[in-house]
């Protein structure tokens, strides 16, 4: 089976794990880094980064015609595009004209576009092109069958954590109130701020949250935290707090499966979905709105040390025997992309 991966290859991009994972099992994957390319364009200087954002010109179509070329050389079976913000539907036609199946995977959402990076027209066009889907949402899922009538198939997001690396992020939490790790957005801000107004302490990780929530002896800001420092701070607060986006409302986001990986205690969003990954206050804690969640935080802080490590242990556990993993999840991506071809 020969794979083109569309996608980044960033650090923290997820298509770096499908990439291992199903080379592992034996595919032969060609990784093209579409956004990459987009995003070297817009670094070299000023006057492309306002080209791009004026769109008066973006850098797409060499990168259609460097990944149509690339296609031509490797001829796959498939071509996996990630998103797709930087694909023209025309390109996705010419691939199906060839004779190679077309896949789609959108880890954010094919209609909900919540921000500039989210989506964008290519995304709503293409979309109806490609001959299959992958979505984490169950209800996404079973629209696109509906509606679309095209083959799509359900991959939820996961963890990527090696034993060893947990093992070093296995101690006991020095920050015994909650913390919450992501970007700000409208709705988040407006949660935050709730909390901190209920006289909730939090510690918020990410870019650009001094803009809206201002410092104070109940709210520390800091910057964003990734790879091992990543880990480590999810694990050293007695509370990880979940705050879905609005794509992600009614499913899963990726920290449904990182927090609960490394033993963190997740407070997150009472979604049907969650409730069939993990069980409610014996692996995760789930709140149906901000009082619920204000009155659990109160609740968990003063929890029992045994009782909390015991949650700790058994969200672990049941990442680990339900298959929660990338390495897992690219095992679902190749038996689908087997029953494609």
């Amino acid at each position: 089976m020969k794979i083109l991966l569309v996608g980044s290859n960033f650090s923290y991009a997820i298509e770096r794990y499908f990439v291992r994972y199903l080379t592992e099992m034996g595919a032969t994957i060609e990784h093209f880094a579409a956004q990459d390319m987009v995003l070297e364009f817009c670094s070299k200087n000023i006057v492309n980064k306002i080209l791009f954002h004026s769109k008066i010109y973006t850098g797409y179509a060499g990168v259609n015609k460097k990944l149509l070329e690339t296609a031509e050389a490797f001829n796959p079976d498939i071509v996996w595009v990630f998103k797709g913000m930087e694909i023209f539907p025309k390109t996705i036609q010419q691939l199906n004209i060839k004779g190679i199946k077309t896949v789609n995977f959108n880890g954010d959402h094919p209609f909900i576009f919540s921000g500039r990076g989210s989506g964008n027209k290519n995304v709503t066009e293409s979309f109806p092109l490609y001959d299959a889907h992958f979505t984490y949402m169950d209800s996404l899922k079973k629209a696109i069958e509906n509606n679309y009538h095209i083959q799509s198939f359900l991959l939820p997001f996961g963890y990527e954590l090696s034993d060893s690396l947990y093992e070093t992020c296995n101690f006991k939490e020095t920050k015994p109130y909650a913390c919450f790790i992501g970007n700000p957005d409208e709705i988040r801000v407006s949660f935050i701020r709730e909390l901190i107004s209920a006289k909730i302490p939090i510690d918020l990780y990410g870019h650009g949250w001094n803009k809206y929530i201002e410092m104070n002896e109940l709210c520390t800001i800091n910057e964003p935290v990734y790879g091992e420092a990543f880990w480590k701070t999810v694990r050293q607060y007695r509370i990880q707090l979940n705050i879905f986006r609005k794509h992600n409302e009614g499913s899963h986001n990726m920290r449904s499966f990182e927090i609960p990986a490394v033993g963190g205690l997740q407070l997150a969003p009472d979604t049907e979905e969650h409730r069939s990954f993990f069980e409610d206050q014996k692996e995760i804690f789930l709140y149906r709105d901000i009082p619920d969640c204000i009155e659990l935080i109160k609740s968990i802080v003063v929890m029992d040390d045994t009782a909390i490590d015991t949650i700790r242990v058994n969200a672990r556990e049941r990442s680990i025997k339900s298959g929660y993993s990338y390495q897992k999840r690219a095992g679902q991506a190749f038996t689908y992309f087997q029953s494609i071809l």
